[in-house]
């Protein structure tokens, strides 16, 4: 992905230019004829081929930096989709000095920034620590796929490896860190709730589910414990 995005971004302020621009620039190509004679056709292509190149060799050397240095992979995907996307933002925000600005431009920019303050939002709350509590009977999580499982529906209890995924079917996904439904190489389903920390799970049976937990190392034998009695 790192290669690839870099050879995009890098690739679209190498081929655009006052030829092609007519076709390929977007907001430039959807001008009339009039508006286009007065628009500074040199000075922003000098702007966007120069915003381009830097952001794609920039993504290139930091993203491989984070990989050489930071053994966090969640870190580097993090920075591997906010990174373009805050750098193109950027871009088009700058743009707009070289047009006439209207409704529609700030309406698109709006929208632009509220999809990266989603995506941001998404995984804030993709990555937010799961807790297990217990109380009576009852087995509590937190996070968006929060469950309530009642321990006298539970058929096994063991601590192991995760099982291998197929993939996923709904929730979230990022590195390690899994929340949601996803389906397991047996062919069953499992809900998956781990921050990614752990390299032992607790795995809960019951009759219609498996439910695949972990907790900070120094609590999961406690937390197994507890469930069991």
């Amino acid at each position: 992905m790192l290669y690839l995005l870099s050879f995009i971004l890098i690739l679209i302020g190498l081929i655009i230019n006052k030829e092609n621009a007519k076709y390929l620039l977007s907001g430039y190509n959807m001008l009339p004829e009039k508006e286009r004679n007065h628009f500074d056709l040199v000075n922003f292509l000098k702007f966007f081929k120069r915003s381009f190149l830097l952001l794609g060799v920039s993504y290139l050397i930091i993203g491989l930096l984070i990989s050489a240095y930071i053994y966090n992979p969640l870190i580097f995907i993090i920075y591997s989709v906010l990174f373009p996307l805050i750098g193109v933002f950027f871009i088009i925000y700058k743009s707009i000095g070289y047009y006439k600005p209207n409704k529609w431009s700030w309406a698109i920019l709006t929208f632009g920034l509220m999809i990266i303050i989603a995506i941001m939002a998404g995984i804030g709350i993709g990555l937010a620590e799961v807790n297990v509590t217990i109380k009576g009977n009852k087995i509590y999580t937190s996070g968006p796929y929060a469950i309530a499982i009642d321990r006298n529906q539970i058929k096994a209890i063991t601590i192991e490896k995760m099982p291998t995924i197929e993939g996923k079917i709904e929730g979230f996904e990022m590195g390690k860190v899994r929340k949601g439904i996803f389906k397991l190489s047996d062919g069953g389903n499992a809900t998956i709730l781990s921050n990614g920390k752990d390299s032992c799970f607790i795995i809960l049976t019951i009759e219609r589910n498996t439910y695949i937990l972990d907790y900070r190392a120094d609590l999961k034998n406690k937390l197994f414990e507890k469930i069991e009695r």
